[in-house]
Order: structure tokens, then C-alpha cells, then sequence
């Protein structure tokens, strides 16, 4: 009877340790999961914290090329040029954050600092490859004959006659390359600080895009169809303030010049050229950053926005290009 007894003594200590255990391996798993979720609910508002600093600095960056535009555009309205150019130029942003103490719901954010910093560039004095004849495409892009006529040829006819399909305006540089008409290896060597597709809006009516007050000689040369050398004394001799001021230096009239890609006569001759820049790119950059002890910023957010404006006589600004990308971001062509 007593070895019964010690035996069901021996069984309820044995179902109480295993009881114990599966108590202790629930416990185990429980706390693992909840750790899992804390862990995922952490990494859920770091991803959202940094999407909205991301969103923050994108927003920076716009407002950068808004304020770059907007003293662009006082400037050519007072006959001045756009003091801008001279270098950087940085924007103190504040940046607010979630404050139900506020009766807006919103107070602004110690912790965190941004900032806007854009360049503006001219790009007025550039080769416009849509309306350039074969003779400057050749001298500018470092082509032959026969890929400048290509070029050309590829491009839309005049609004009065219409276009084959297969026609297109470039939008973009490197659709010299995209579309076979420059060899790769040519393409590689174009010097984008002498072309540009972006310098005019509306391309059936294609006028003063060309500033040669602002032109490169190189440009110049192309142009006017005169020699490097001459060019450059043409540029030591600048500003030009009218067509007739140019013929006169450069010692020949408009039927001479290379330019003229869309005149269908001879009243149509030099009405590419402008005497005041007119198209700029401007290149923002947007931060949001954290601040720590001795105002040391931590962590920053970099968005960038890159866009070319023409400031039309009237209408006013007209983006035709605009681009956004992260900080590493790989940056189209353009």
C-alpha cells in the first residue's frame, strides 16, 4: 500500500515539472514574440521617421528652386542680372513637428534644423541642338557631316508643312545617344557646357534663346562661323547690346552665320540670337539634420532638385526641365 502511495507521490511530481516547463516554454515564446513586435513597431516608426525627413528635405529642395526663380525673375524685371549667378546661396528653413500642447497641433522642433542651398548656372549661351544647323551641330558636338545631317533630319519639319512620325524633339541630351544617331564612344566626349535641349519653350516659335553676351567662344565660333580666335575677341569685346552691334564686330551680316536653323527667309535670319540671358539651371539642395550638444548636426536627410527655367517676356517662368532624386541618387542626364 505505502509503494502505491509513493509511486502517485512520484507521478504528481513529475506532472507539476512538466507543467512547470511548458509554463516556463510559453513564458519563453510569449516574451520572444513580444520582443519581435516591440522590435518590428521600432522599426516600423524609424522607417517612418526617416521617410518624413526625406519628405522634409524634398520640400526644403523645392523651396529652394521657388526662391531661386523668384530672385531670377526680380532681377531680369529690374534690367539686372540676377545677382544669384555670383555663387551658393542658402535658405534657413524652420521644421515643426507634432505639438498637442499647440492649439495649431504643431510647435516647432528643437531637435531638428533645415536648410535649402542652390547654385544657379546660365544656360542661356548654350547650343540648343534642337535648332541648330548641321554646320554648328558638326563644330559643337564633334561630329561628321554625315551624323549633323542625321541629327537635323531627325527632328520635326515646321509647324506650316508637319512632322513624319518618326520625328521627334530631343528632351534630353543623351538621346543623341539612346535614339543611334552619336556612336557612344562620341557621345562620351560631347561637352555638355556648350549644348543644351532646354532653352526654349515652344519650339514651333523658337526666338532669342541663343544669348551671345553669354555664349562661350566656342559657341561663338560655331555660330558665327568665324575662327576660335576671332570668338574670343568677340568675347573680350562684349556685352553686345543688338544684332547690328554684332554684325559689326564680327564683320558680316546674319546670312553668313551658321545659326538660323528655322528661318524659312531672310527676315528669319539672327532672331536665335538674345542679348540678355533668359534660361538658367538651378540646382537645390534640401537637408534636414538633427542637433546635438554644441549645435553639431547629426544624421542629415538630402534630397536634391535640379531644374531648368526660361523666364519668357510673357508668361513668366516656364520649367522645361525638372528632376528629384535622394541623396546618392544617380542624376539623369539632362
Amino acid at each position: 500500500m505505502k509503494l502505491v502511495q509513493s509511486r502517485r507521490a512520484r507521478l504528481r511530481d513529475a506532472d507539476h515539472g512538466v507543467a512547470l516547463l511548458t509554463a516556463l516554454a510559453f513564458l519563453f515564446l510569449f516574451s520572444m514574440l513580444g520582443a519581435a513586435l516591440v522590435r518590428s513597431i521600432s522599426i516600423d516608426l524609424e522607417r517612418t521617421e526617416t521617410e518624413l525627413a526625406g519628405q522634409r528635405a524634398a520640400a526644403f529642395a523645392r523651396g529652394g528652386v521657388e526662391a531661386a526663380i523668384g530672385e531670377i525673375a526680380a532681377a531680369l524685371a529690374a534690367g539686372e542680372a540676377p545677382n544669384v549667378l555670383a555663387g551658393p546661396v542658402e535658405i534657413q528653413y524652420p521644421v515643426y513637428k507634432a505639438d498637442k500642447s499647440s492649439p495649431a497641433g504643431i510647435g516647432p522642433a528643437e531637435s531638428l534644423r533645415g536648410r535649402a542651398t542652390f547654385t544657379v548656372t546660365d544656360e542661356s549661351g548654350k547650343i540648343n541642338i534642337n535648332h541648330a544647323t548641321p554646320r554648328v551641330l558638326k563644330a559643337v558636338l564633334g561630329v561628321d557631316g554625315t551624323v549633323a545631317r542625321a541629327i537635323r533630319g531627325s527632328l520635326p519639319l515646321s509647324a506650316a508643312t508637319g512632322s513624319p512620325a518618326n520625328r521627334a524633339w530631343f528632351t534630353n541630351l543623351s538621346e543623341l545617344s539612346t535614339r543611334g544617331l552619336v556612336p557612344p564612344r562620341l557621345y562620351k566626349k560631347i561637352d555638355s557646357k556648350l549644348v543644351t535641349v532646354h532653352s526654349v519653350v515652344d519650339h514651333n516659335h523658337a526666338e532669342e534663346f541663343l544669348n551671345v553676351n553669354a555664349a562661350p567662344a566656342q559657341v561663338l565660333a560655331a555660330v558665327l562661323d568665324i575662327p576660335l580666335q576671332a570668338a574670343q575677341a568677340l568675347v573680350d569685346r562684349r556685352p553686345f547690346r543688338g544684332l547690328q552691334e554684332l554684325c559689326e564686330a564680327a564683320g558680316k551680316d546674319p546670312s553668313m552665320f551658321n545659326g538660323g536653323a528655322g528661318a524659312e527667309s531672310a527676315e528669319g535670319l539672327g532672331k536665335e540670337f538674345a542679348f540678355q540671358s533668359r534660361c538658367f539651371r538651378i540646382a537645390s539642395e534640401g537637408v534636414v539634420a538633427e542637433v546635438g550638444p554644441g549645435n553639431a548636426e547629426f544624421r542629415p536627410t538630402r534630397r536634391h532638385v535640379e531644374a531648368v527655367v526660361v523666364f519668357d517676356r510673357l508668361a513668366g517662368p516656364q520649367v522645361t526641365y525638372w528632376s528629384e532624386r535622394a541623396e546618392g541618387g544617380e542624376s539623369p542626364a539632362a
